[in-house]
């Protein structure tokens, strides 16, 4: 495999609006996050319903699971599992675990905090020895080491709100 080019510049190819409300919605969807798995199944972080969805070839919702509180983030921990961080001031601060299987969410372990979740969206480094993430409350990115020791960090007066992260092939 060659070399990645790390400045590659990445242009839009196109975009298109899905509609992901389902029956049970009372409100309108508010999409936090979105996950690709590897086999392309598509979960989506509903803020607004306070519901993790899994999407079908054609879009649809095929799945969906009520979460404890407001879904602000979520991320792929194995082929079939991510990880999805909830904030619901003031009392429910917590990383859900989700697997899908034969086109279902099953939820699985929670990990309950005591304070809120400052860290918003964390990608993984190619190689797992990095972590990127974004910090809400300070408005930098961060660099850490897989030990957590801190390796860079970057702010700039335009960085508010970070709601996106993502690491190239290339690192």
């Amino acid at each position: 495999m060659g070399q990645e080019d790390p400045n590659k510049v990445f242009t839009v190819q196109g975009k298109s609006v899905q509609h992901v409300k389902i029956s049970s919605d009372s409100t309108e969807c508010s999409i936090a996050a979105i996950c690709v798995l590897p086999d392309r199944q598509v979960l989506v972080a509903d803020n607004n319903t306070e519901n993790v969805k899994l999407l079908d070839q054609q879009n649809q919702v095929s799945s969906h699971w009520s979460v404890t509180g407001r879904p602000v983030g979520m991320l792929e921990i194995t082929p079939s599992e991510v990880a999805v961080t909830v904030n619901d001031a003031p009392k429910i601060h917590e990383v859900q675990f989700i697997t899908v299987k034969n086109m279902q969410l099953v939820i699985g372990r929670k990990l309950q905090l005591q304070h809120t979740c400052t860290v918003h969206m964390v990608a993984v480094s190619p190689t797992g020895e990095r972590l990127y993430i974004t910090n809400l409350s300070i408005n930098k990115l961060l660099t850490l080491a897989k030990d957590g020791s801190v390796l860079a960090s970057f702010a700039d007066p335009s960085l508010k709100a970070l709601h996106g992260v993502h690491v190239t092939p290339a690192g």
